[in-house]
């Protein structure tokens, strides 16, 4: 099978690889789409040469492994992208994220890697998609789950105002759940201006510019105080300064972006405003599976963050342009 591959530090080529076997409780998919994800970006200069990341995924069961049933040879599927034991208190609870013995998709496995033409998943991980529910859209099931769950931990309260920084697929999946939700008011911050404009379209009520407003800022004139809860999405160094500065005093911060590298931060303004820190990870089934049926009941949608699909050759050219500033949110690569 063709998968792309790290072949030296922070670099992609295409290579053969032979097509892996399924394990016991595990299914082989041949993938249809796969989404590129900015921790992928992050991740990449780290990646052990050989590996192959990638683990935003949807694709068709076309082996089972032995003790498999369910899901059925043919069916099309996502997975939450770790298998996990299956029978520890996490893997019961719907929750294999937090398995001891949790193996993740995307960290360099080669059979554990959605950047090829085929993957393995576990089959009690997997989840169903319907029919009426396009490859496309079920690729963003992955970032949208994040997304969920961010939103979700956030517990944000009937007339309380929630500030999103950062317009990438995890911010806008996180304005998409909001307004799902019925959050009233929904700002978002981002430089690019064409970010600004999704947000606008799935789900934010206002945008802001942070190169001539801070968000804090921002708040405080529009509303009179700052945010009672901000969700960062940014995963650049600097991003505890700025929740800090546009939450309120009491306020919640929900830090949901990736950061690989060491950051500094001045804690007297978390410690003086009294706020809340959550460090959000992942999440669980329950969490794809609802996604999943909102999308086959068309409450949401969060095509519009879809920026370009492309073959698996064209990967290594992309993977440069995305690591260098660009005007691209979420592409997805079809394999076949």
């Amino acid at each position: 099978m063709k998968v792309a591959e790290i072949v030296s530090q922070g670099r992609l080529g295409i290579r053969e690889h032979d097509v892996p076997e399924p394990g016991m409780g595990e299914v082989l998919l041949r993938i249809v789409r796969v989404g590129i994800c900015g921790s992928d970006l992050h991740y990449l200069p780290f990646a052990p040469v050989g590996g192959v990341m990638g683990h935003e995924f949807v694709g068709t069961v076309v082996k089972q492994g032995p003790g498999v049933s369910s899901p059925a040879l043919g069916e099309r599927v996502c997975a939450i992208p770790c298998i996990g034991c299956g029978h520890c208190a996490s893997c019961l609870a719907g929750d294999p994220v937090k398995c001891p013995e949790v193996r993740f998709h995307g960290g360099g496995n080669p059979g554990l890697g959605g950047f090829g033409e085929f993957v393995l998943a576990g089959a009690r991980e997997c989840i169903r998609i319907p029919g009426n529910v396009a490859d496309s859209a079920a690729a963003l099931v992955e970032p949208l789950a994040v997304g969920l769950h961010v939103v979700e931990s956030a517990a944000v309260q009937p007339g309380e105002r929630l500030l999103i920084l950062g317009a990438g697929p995890i911010g806008l999946a996180c304005a998409v759940w909001a307004r799902a939700l019925g959050i009233g008011d929904i700002a978002v911050s981002d430089p690019l201006a064409m970010r600004r404009d999704l947000a606008l379209c799935m789900g934010a009520t206002e945008t802001i510019d942070p190169t001539v407003i801070e968000p804090g800022a921002f708040c405080r004139e529009r509303y009179g105080v700052e945010s009672d809860v901000v969700i960062e999405c940014i995963g650049r160094p600097g991003r505890m300064d700025a929740a800090a500065a546009a939450a309120r005093r009491g306020g919640r911060v929900m830090i949901a972006g990736m950061l690989m590298e060491e950051e500094r931060y001045d804690p007297m303004p978390l410690f003086m405003k009294g706020l809340g820190i959550q460090f959000v990870l992942q999440y669980a089934l329950r969490h794809f599976s609802h996604t999943v049926a909102m999308l086959e009941q068309g409450r949401i949608d969060a095509t519009p963050m879809i920026s370009a699909e492309i073959s698996i050759d064209e990967m290594p050219d992309m993977m440069e342009r995305l690591s260098r500033p660009n005007s691209h949110c979420k592409v997805l690569v079809a394999p076949h």
